[in-house]
C-alpha cells in the first residue's frame, strides 16, 4: 500500500506538471495568436496603403501631364489666333511659358512642328531645343511620320550631340525614305568644312561625333543602295574629316563607287579636308586628287578633282603642273576647270604661265581664254611677260575676253610693280569707242593704277563732254587719279 501510495503521489505529480506546461502553452498561444494575426495585418495593411499610394502618385502625374498639355494647347490657339502686332510680346511670353510646362508637353509640341501657323512651329521648335535630349524621341518620330523641314532642323541644331544616335540609327531604316531623311538632317547638323565656320547658325552645336557612330555611319554608306542617301553620307563623312577611319572610306568611294556623283562629292570631301592641313600633311591627299584627274573616266570627276585641288590650295609644287596639264585636256569643262582654279593659287601659279599664254594665243575659245586672262591677273609680278597679250586683247572682238583683259590688267595694276604707263595710249583710245563698255573697261584700269594714270586727266574730261552719260563714271575715274575732282 505504502508503494502505492508512493507511485500514486509521483503519478499525481507527473500529471500536475504536465497539465501545468500544457495550460502555459496555451496561454501562450492565446497571446500569441492575436499578436501575429496583428503583425501580418499590418503588413498587408502598409502594402496595401504603398500601392495605394502609388497609384495615387501615378494617377496624380497623369493628371499634371493632363493638365500642363491643356495649358500647352491653349497657349498653342492663342499663338495661332494672334494679330500680327502682338508677335514680339507674344512669342517670347509663349516660349517662356511653355518651357515652364515642362518636357511633359514635348510630345504635343513635337506634332506642332508640322503646323500651318510659322509662329507656332517656331515657337515649338524654341521650346523643344531648349528641353535638350526630352525632345528626342517625339521629334525623330515626327521625322518618321511626316520628314523633316526648318523647324525640326532648328530645334536638333539645339538638341545637339544627343541627337545624333537615333539619327545615326535610322540610317540602317528599311525605308528608303527614312534613311533619305535622317541622312539630310545629319548633314545639316553638322558644320561644314566648306565655309567658315561663322556662317552657321548660331545655335549650332560643333562636336565631334563618337568613333562608334562613325564607324556606323561608313558602314552604313558603304552598304547604301540608293545614289541619293549615298551622296549625303559621304558629304557626312567630308564634314566630319580626317578621324577614325574616315579617310579610308572617302578614298575607297572617290575610287570605286558606281556613281560619278558620289565619287565627284568623295573627291570634293577629300579637297575640303585638305584644306584644313598643312601643306606637308596635305601631300597625300594632294597626290589623291592628282591621281583622279587623270584615273577618271568621267569628266565630271575630273572636274570635280580640279576643283578640289583649287579648294585646298595645298602643295602647289604638285597642284600647280597637274592643273597646267588639264589645260590642254580636249574636254572644255575640263580645262576651264582647271584654268579657274589656277587663279586660286595666286603668285605660286607662275610655272603655269606657257600654258597659259598658249591659250590666249590660240584664241579658239572665248570662255577658255577669259578664265586664262584672269588667271594671269592672279600672278602679279610674274605676269609681266604676258602684259602685251593683255593689252592686246583689250581691243578683242569678244566682250567677255574684252573683260577678262581688263579685269587682269586692273588686277596687276593694283598687285604688282609692273609699270602701265607705256601702255597709256591703248588705254585712252578705248575712251574714244562709241561701245560704252569698252569705254568704262578702260576707265577701270585707270582707276587700278591710281596717281600713274594722272595723264589721263584731260582725255577723260573730253570723253564725258563726248558721252554725258559718263559723266558719274567719269568722275569717280578723275577722283581716283588725281584725289579730286578737277
Amino acid at each position: 500500500m505504502e508503494w502505492l501510495h508512493l507511485n500514486n503521489k509521483k503519478n499525481i505529480h507527473y500529471f500536475s506538471e504536465t497539465r501545468f506546461k500544457e495550460y502555459c502553452h496555451r496561454c501562450l498561444l492565446v497571446f500569441l495568436i492575436p499578436v501575429a494575426v496583428s503583425v501580418i495585418s499590418t503588413g498587408l495593411c502598409e502594402k496595401a496603403r504603398a500601392e495605394s499610394s502609388q497609384k495615387t502618385h501615378l494617377s496624380g502625374s497623369t493628371s499634371q501631364a493632363a493638365i500642363a498639355q491643356g495649358q500647352a494647347e491653349e497657349i498653342i490657339a492663342q499663338l495661332a489666333d494672334s494679330k500680327s502686332n502682338q508677335l514680339p510680346n507674344l512669342r517670347f511670353t509663349s516660349e517662356t511659358k511653355l518651357q515652364v510646362l515642362g518636357p511633359t508637353i514635348a510630345p504635343y509640341l513635337a506634332k506642332q512642328l508640322n503646323s500651318s501657323s510659322s509662329l507656332v512651329a517656331m515657337v515649338c521648335s524654341n521650346v523643344l531645343g531648349k528641353f535638350g535630349s526630352d525632345s528626342i524621341e517625339p521629334i525623330v518620330q515626327e521625322l518618321k511620320e511626316h520628314g523633316a523641314n526648318q523647324n525640326i532642323h532648328n530645334a536638333l541644331r539645339q538638341i545637339g550631340e544627343d541627337a545624333m544616335p537615333p539619327l545615326v540609327k535610322m540610317l540602317q531604316s528599311s525605308k528608303d525614305s527614312e534613311r533619305l531623311t535622317a541622312a539630310e538632317v545629319i548633314n545639316l547638323m553638322l558644320p561644314t568644312n566648306l565655309r567658315d565656320i561663322n556662317f552657321d547658325y548660331p545655335q549650332t552645336n560643333h562636336f565631334v561625333p563618337s568613333r562608334q557612330l562613325v564607324d556606323s555611319i561608313c558602314a552604313s554608306t558603304a552598304s547604301e543602295k540608293s545614289v541619293k542617301v549615298r551622296q549625303l553620307e559621304t558629304q557626312i563623312l567630308g564634314k566630319i574629316g580626317p578621324r577614325y577611319d574616315v579617310l579610308n572610306a572617302l578614298f575607297k568611294i572617290a575610287d570605286s563607287d558606281d556613281e560619278p556623283v558620289v565619287r565627284g562629292t568623295a573627291i570634293m570631301a577629300v579637297g575640303a579636308i585638305a584644306a584644313k592641313q598643312s601643306d606637308e600633311a596635305a601631300e597625300s591627299y594632294i597626290t589623291k586628287l592628282v591621281k583622279w584627274t587623270k584615273s577618271d573616266e568621267f569628266d565630271g570627276c575630273r572636274v570635280a578633282a580640279a576643283n578640289a585641288i583649287g579648294l585646298a590650295k595645298k602643295d602647289p609644287g604638285i597642284s600647280i603642273p597637274a592643273l597646267a596639264a588639264l589645260i590642254a585636256d580636249p574636254r572644255t569643262e575640263v580645262a576651264s576647270a582647271a584654268l579657274m582654279n589656277l587663279q586660286k593659287f595666286g603668285s605660286k601659279a607662275s610655272s603655269a604661265l606657257p600654258s597659259l599664254q598658249t591659250v590666249i594665243e590660240k584664241d579658239a575659245d572665248s570662255q577658255q581664254t577669259y578664265y586664262a586672262l584672269l588667271a594671269i591677273g592672279h600672278l602679279g609680278t610674274n605676269a609681266k611677260p604676258a602684259v602685251g597679250l593683255l593689252v592686246k586683247d583689250i581691243s578683242s572682238s569678244s566682250s567677255q575676253v574684252r573683260s577678262g583683259a581688263t579685269s587682269a590688267l586692273a588686277q596687276l595694276a593694283r598687285d604688282s610693280d609692273i609699270n602701265l604707263k607705256p601702255y597709256m595710249p591703248k588705254f585712252l583710245e578705248l575712251l574714244k569707242n562709241d561701245d560704252f563698255s569698252t569705254r568704262w573697261q578702260a576707265m577701270q584700269i585707270l582707276e587700278a593704277m591710281g596717281t600713274q594714270a594722272t595723264s589721263a586727266k584731260d582725255a577723260l574730261i573730253a570723253s564725258m563732254e563726248k558721252y554725258p552719260n559718263d559723266k558719274g563714271r567719269v568722275q569717280m575715274t578723275l577722283r581716283k587719279i588725281l584725289g579730286h575732282f578737277p
